[in-house]
């Protein structure tokens, strides 16, 4: 388990300080990992999991961590400290998913972490390259070849899941176009 955080003064008894200064530091009992998202990620977890599989670089084997939580500037909770370990750095956007670190888990704060969130699923569907299609959620264009040789016909689909470098084509073309 983890030892029990120790606060940390900054300060000796009677020294003055000035106004915002850091005059003590209590470390979280509880770690969590934290990766940092842009919002065009958000449209890839719409559905957010309760799980995520956490690997700590040059640490133990990936593990599960639950109570993975969707974080954005408008949602975001007081904060409970420090997390172990990030992913991305910082971002402008302020998004980032939070999962919490099981106790019998040893880690460090600013440990460097891969944060692997499975949003979905398919298997035998119809997809396509990302650069094949315009659109990534939830419809989107593709060009089919016209039979008469000419100009390729813009037709309209529906899309599923996609994870970055294919998109599954649910609905408006079938496997022969």
């Amino acid at each position: 388990p983890n030892p029990s955080p120790t606060p940390h003064l900054h300060l000796l008894l009677g020294q003055r300080s000035s106004i915002s200064a850091v005059v003590a530091t209590i470390p979280p009992p509880t770690f969590s990992a934290i990766a940092s998202l842009n919002a065009d990620q958000l449209y890839r977890i719409q559905d957010a999991p309760q799980e995520a599989t956490i690997t700590i670089t040059n640490g133990p084997a990936p593990f599960m961590c639950t109570g993975l939580r969707i974080e954005t500037p408008t949602a975001r909770s007081g904060g409970s400290g420090e997390g172990a370990g990030t992913n991305g750095g910082e971002n402008s956007s302020g998004i980032r998913a939070t999962c919490p670190i099981p106790g019998e888990q040893k880690v460090f704060p600013g440990l460097q972490v891969t944060m692997d969130v499975v949003a979905g699923s398919a298997k035998d569907v119809l997809t396509l390259p990302i650069s094949a299609v315009e659109g990534r959620f939830q419809s989107g264009f593709v060009y089919v070849p016209n039979p008469d040789g000419g100009e390729p016909a813009k037709k309209a689909v529906t899309l599923g899941l996609t994870d970055g470098k294919v998109v599954e084509i649910v609905e408006g073309i079938d496997e022969s176009q």
